[in-house]
């Protein structure tokens, strides 16, 4: 409510403040030009960390890991273009403060953060690359960081809300926008309206097809299972064909077995990706990596990756149990029903990062598919006045009310800053 009545007072004529820049903004430096001098090579060095690390991440991914596959030409293009842009977000950040300041004669809310952090980004997004700045904007528009854009911004909404009373918390509701994101992908993909490599990745998640882009991975199941104690296979067996499954069921073996197989599937890759990052977060103190492998926070993840599948699996069988023809879901719309409840599964391992982006990203693939489908226009520009606007939009917020944002970004801004304040 104070921030609310000065913005009121400003709005009546009132100046809110009327200090300069070195008591209000830049208090490491008296002059305004050599303010943003001095924070330029503490961005550059934490810049290029970022992106760097970044590049590397996802040209190795690309790769297939295959170091004589990657272009370092390109690499090293993208990460310096990168690394001057985020650095141009501050400069020109600092830059509108002090010249709004003597413009107007004074600080008010609307002048301190929202309205220069939509111009320098306006500004700071022209220097990115083209084929980046969508991606950008998809990130800030959820809680915002320079590496994407709309998510950023609605997750600090949603705190701002919150905090203010106007909407309440939901106990356990990370999962909620993954749920949403899931089901408008499985939509998606029952209407062919996903990209190929999309799609791939969802079946890989759902595990929904037979193969689920797995064909070149060889069947560790099966390799194991044939050093498995007799009586232990016999079970399986049993497993595979006592329990039954509906005419409607695609899989091969019973309902339980088969939820069973993909929840272990995607259950041991979790685990594997888990205890690699365990072994890297404790590289330096080895001691610590086998209490690390053994601790309850290294099974979420393998509880999640296999709990999607098998909710999702799981889900389809008692849809495809329904007695009534008339209530029972047509098989698309089985799909998408059990794609929503598979999003439960993120109750054991709640990220809200995950949730929020596969949300608008799905929301992003939706736009995309109705524009392809000739119901809807590309917005000229859009990524660029979406970043602008969302980015502002956080800054601002960073500055009244840092509570609102994740501290993920708020130690963000710290390292670009130098820790300057």
């Amino acid at each position: 409510m104070a921030a609310l009545s000065k913005l009121v007072a400003w709005a009546q004529g009132a100046p809110v403040l009327h200090s300069n820049c070195y008591e209000t903004i830049h208090t490491w430096e008296p002059d305004c030009n050599t303010a943003w001098l001095v924070a330029v090579p503490e961005a550059l060095r934490f810049s290029f960390k970022t992106y760097a690390s970044f590049y590397l991440v996802t040209t190795l991914v690309g790769a297939k890991g295959n170091l004589k596959k990657i272009d370092w030409s390109k690499f090293t293009k993208d990460t310096l273009r990168s690394t001057v842009f985020l650095t141009c977000n501050l400069i020109f950040y600092l830059s509108f403060l002090c010249q709004i300041r003597r413009v107007v004669g004074f600080h008010s809310i609307p002048t301190l953060g929202y309205s220069n952090g939509i111009l320098s980004s306006l500004c700071a997004i022209l220097v990115e690359k083209k084929s980046r700045r969508p991606a950008l904007a998809l990130y800030l528009t959820n809680l915002s960081t320079i590496l994407n854009s709309y998510l950023q911004a609605s997750e600090t909404l949603y705190r701002q809300l919150s905090n203010h009373g106007y909407l309440q918390t939901i106990p356990h509701g990370t999962f909620i926008p993954f749920a949403i994101g899931l089901a408008l992908f499985k939509y998606l993909s029952t209407k062919g309206g996903l990209g190929k490599s999309m799609d791939g990745f969802l079946s890989s998640a759902l595990q929904d097809k037979p193969d689920s882009g797995n064909s070149h991975i060889v069947n560790v199941g099966s390799v194991v299972q044939k050093n498995l104690p007799r009586a232990f296979k016999e079970m399986i067996e049993r497993l595979k064909k006592d329990c039954g499954k509906t005419a409607a069921c695609d899989h091969d073996d019973s309902c339980v077995y088969n939820g069973s197989k993909v929840f272990f599937h995607n259950a041991s890759i979790g685990l594997a990706l888990s205890s690699i990052l365990s072994i890297v977060k404790n590289i330096t103190k080895p001691g610590k990596i086998p209490a690390a492998l053994i601790s309850r926070d290294n099974l979420k993840m393998p509880l999640f990756f296999g709990l999607l599948p098998a909710i999702y699996h799981t889900s389809r069988c008692l849809l495809n149990r329904v007695p009534s023809s008339t209530l029972r879901p047509c098989p698309k719309l089985r799909d998408i029903i059990s794609a929503a409840a598979a999003g439960s599964s993120m109750i054991v391992n709640p990220q809200i990062s995950i949730s929020m982006f596969v949300m608008w990203k799905a929301i992003e693939a939706f736009y995309t598919h109705l524009v392809e489908t000739g119901r809807a226009r590309w917005i000229k520009h859009g990524d660029v006045l979406l970043y602008a606007i969302s980015c502002g939009y956080v800054l601002g917020c960073a500055t009244f009310e840092p509570h609102a944002i994740r501290k993920g970004y708020i130690h963000f801004l710290e390292g670009l800053t130098g820790n300057k304040r």
